[in-house]
């Protein structure tokens, strides 16, 4: 359950200066439960820069191990209000920076592959 939280909470999206109200809303599904694989969407709006961050955790609080999520992402796509996609780099193992233009909605959508046990 551990696992399933911090993947709840793992999206930090950087940016200096805000004064407009930025809001961030998350959908989590798990379409095949017996292939572990989460997929989750972001949907973000009100950031005025032109590169965005979207970073993982590569620890869990109370853990104290590095643990890497940003290796078990797959599928990794970003997209402007109309659907249309934006360019992205991963710039390390837990970050991807999306370069946006003046869209004001902009939506992620990856895959998160678990190799953890939610069972006893």
């Amino acid at each position: 359950m551990r696992f399933l939280l911090s993947y709840l909470l793992f999206v930090s999206l950087l940016s200096s200066g805000q004064q407009n109200k930025t809001s961030i809303d998350f959908i989590l599904s798990i379409p095949e439960p017996a292939s572990q694989q989460y997929h989750v969407e972001v949907n973000a709006s009100g950031f005025k820069e032109e590169v965005l961050e979207f970073k993982m955790p590569v620890w869990t609080p109370g853990y104290y191990q590095i643990l890497d999520y940003g290796k078990y992402v797959s599928g990794f796509k970003a997209m402007n209000e109309n659907g249309q996609e934006l360019k992205w780099q991963q710039t390390n193992k837990n970050t991807w920076a999306v370069a946006k233009k003046k869209e004001r909605e902009y939506r992620y959508q990856l895959s998160v592959e678990s190799h953890y046990s939610f069972c006893c």
